[in-house]
């Protein structure tokens, strides 16, 4: 049994450009799975997240770009009110996102912020872990920011850091894909949990995906979620709907996109919740668009991958 208290900490990213993100940070929900799994005591906490229910256009956040450029050089206010919170929840270990690495686009966070936060910690006494795709592609920039960096995906490594605390890289361990994540520690409350992944890696090389980077230098291929774990993560959710994390998913064979809807169809889930999922356009044809109809897929998200490989 551990005895430290663990503070899994998103840092403020959209919030330092005045507005905020209440998405649950998925990482660090899998790592609360895997500290709840293991008995020891921790939080979730994402300073993203506000009691705010509209958010401000894209254009507004452009135009207002100077207090997150002012961010990543270490200044604003944010960084003070931020570190109170943190502290004031007692912790030995704090756990810093720097990014999500499960998710491609890389609006989810930043290693320079993350790394501020990390040598303010590290001042007052507490050891710091950083965790993101930045972290593990770039780690040689970051790794004195912190006193270890867990490289990859979310997995129990963790566990390693906590027990050894050591300092440097901890090499890349790709994590468990029976593994649902757990939203049941997340500060503040309530925060938007609609996220399921799928699968884990990505076939494709595009260039600009940083979570595609970071799989090609950890290895070891692309890696579907178990039936019996998708269909847990699904119906654990409340119905309605929910983005389907899944690199992949515009360049399943037929049969492979089949296999899922069959397996949604027989407990009943197209009936009680919608997906939006990321695609290919160079991957679609009408017979996966008729299977994606029957998963009751409402939204395609097509992206600059559709142009060119």
């Amino acid at each position: 049994m551990y005895k430290r208290q663990v503070v899994l900490f998103n840092p403020p990213f959209y919030r330092f450009m005045g507005s905020h993100n209440n998405k649950a940070p998925m990482s660090l929900c899998y790592l609360s799975r895997t500290l709840d799994d293991h008995g020891i005591g921790h939080c979730v906490y994402n300073a993203d997240a506000t009691d705010s229910a509209i958010h401000w256009n894209l254009r507004f956040l452009f135009d207002n770009f100077e207090t997150y450029i002012d961010a990543v050089d270490g200044k604003g206010s944010l960084y003070g009110e931020v570190m109170e919170n943190v502290m004031s929840m007692a912790p030995e270990v704090v756990i810093i996102m720097g990014a999500d690495p499960m998710v491609p686009t890389k609006d989810w966070g930043n290693p320079f912020i993350a790394a501020h936060f990390s040598r303010q910690l590290r001042k007052l006494g507490v050891f710091t872990i950083g965790i993101g795709p930045y972290f593990h592609i770039d780690g040689e920039r970051f790794v004195n920011d912190f006193n270890c960096l867990l490289e990859g995906e979310p997995s129990e490594t963790v566990l390693d850091a906590l027990r050894d605390r050591p300092s440097g890289a901890i090499a890349a361990r790709r994590m468990a894909t029976d593994l649902i994540p757990s939203f049941d520690r997340l500060i503040p409350q309530p925060q938007t949990c609609n996220a399921v992944f799928s699968s884990f890696g990505c076939f494709e090389k595009c260039g600009f995906c940083v979570a595609g980077q970071s799989y090609r230098k950890m290895g070891g291929g692309m890696r579907f979620v178990e039936d019996d774990t998708l269909v847990r993560d699904i119906t654990s959710r409340t119905p309605g709907s929910l983005y389907l994390h899944d690199l992949n998913f515009g360049i399943y064979s037929a049969t492979a996109l089949r296999h899922r809807v069959e397996l949604l169809e027989q407990h009943d889930i197209p009936r009680h919740y919608s997906f939006a999922v990321d695609c290919r356009l160079d991957g679609l044809d009408a017979e996966k668009l008729e299977l994606m109809r029957r998963m009751n897929i409402t939204h395609l998200k097509l992206g600059i991958e559709s142009l060119s490989n």
